[in-house]
């Protein structure tokens, strides 16, 4: 399994270091999150690339709204040919909210994702693009260069539709944070399937996870520690969700140790300003983050190698990313490959 630090809200200067700092530790990445309205992360990434010497150097998730396809291409398949294919990037439909309030119309958001990286990788393949799609058209645009490097577009995607749309035209697959194993298993088989009426072999097809992400030889203290980042990305979902069944039962039908009513309860205590630590119970914890002593977390990340995941880049909920790296390099990577992992 690849290991690799997931970055977000650091100034440029400071995101540089943590790339650095994830390269002398010998991790396999560094992923950068692009929120809107946050600094872009094509430039943090362009920096974090020109810094380093080895490691991949990943943007998860850019948009098809705010960046057309083509100009998409332009960006990325320069940052590839520059850097000798160390560039990943993902690609994403984003939150509605955000895109409409540019004034931008958020139609279609799995349609836009697909035709996007459809657009995108005939244009870095040298091809004129004349594409008629739901949502992009392209008329006789070729670029003017064509990149030799590894390019691989990857796809955030979530529900059961959405990933199997990213196993019939994606590179890999982004998972979100928070997302139990049991969901990562049978998402496995949408992707699968997605691959299959496509009429692709996916093969070693990566699957690169997000991960809130503590560790200390006190398992209690990481644990506790961990809350408050989960706190951030569960509070929006009770205002969001709390109405509506479906997506209510989607958010929990995989999870083994708390039910719905039990789920929704967190949220609720969360929404109403409950310390995390008290909301979140531990049992959850340990579904959806990675957190404890440095054997649980290998172990749980070796429960997810197990069902496909092959990259995890974890979110360090201190945002003490140095100490991250050091404890992912020193002690998560031997007791992974101890596991063969």
């Amino acid at each position: 399994m690849r290991l690799g630090l997931l970055v977000s809200g650091l100034s440029g200067s400071a995101t540089v270091d943590v790339a650095r700092s994830a390269e002398s530790e010998g991790l396999a990445s560094c992923w950068i999150i692009e929120d809107l309205w946050n600094r872009g992360a094509i430039p943090l990434a362009s920096a974090c690339l020109e810094a380093t010497q080895r490691i991949d150097i990943a943007i998860g998730v850019v948009n098809p709204y705010t960046r057309h396809p083509t100009l998409f291409a332009m960006d990325y398949g320069a940052l590839a040919e520059l850097y000798e294919g160390r560039a990943i990037i993902g690609i994403g439909a984003s939150v509605q909210a955000w895109v409409e309030q540019m004034g931008l119309e958020y139609r279609m958001p799995r349609t836009a994702t697909m035709e996007a990286i459809e657009i995108a990788r005939e244009l870095l393949a040298g091809q004129e693009s004349n594409y008629s799609g739901r949502v992009f058209q392209t008329h006789g645009i070729t670029l003017g260069f064509s990149t030799e490097h590894r390019a691989p577009m990857y796809m955030g995607a979530m529900g059961e539709r959405t990933v199997r749309a990213c196993g019939a035209v994606a590179d890999g697959w982004v998972v979100s944070l928070l997302e139990p194993i049991g969901y990562v298993r049978k998402a496995r088989e949408w992707l699968r399937q997605g691959a299959a009426d496509a009429q692709r072999v996916l093969g070693d097809f990566p699957v690169v996870q997000y991960f809130p992400f503590s560790c200390n030889e006190d398992s209690r203290a990481a644990k506790a520690a961990v809350k408050p980042l989960m706190a951030i990305y569960l509070a929006g979902e009770f205002g969001l969700y709390e109405q509506q069944t479906a997506v209510m039962r989607s958010l929990t039908e995989h999870l083994v140790t708390i039910d719905a009513a039990g789920y929704r309860d967190v949220l609720r205590k969360l929404a109403e300003g409950v310390d995390p630590v008290v909301a979140i119970p531990d049992e959850l914890v340990d579904e959806l983050a990675i957190a404890g002593t440095p054997r649980e977390c290998a172990d749980k990340l070796g429960e997810y190698a197990a069902v496909g995941v092959t990259e995890a880049a974890l979110f360090p909920a201190d945002g003490d990313f140095a100490a991250a790296a050091r404890v992912m390099g020193r002690e998560l990577r031997p007791l992974l490959a101890g596991q063969g992992l």
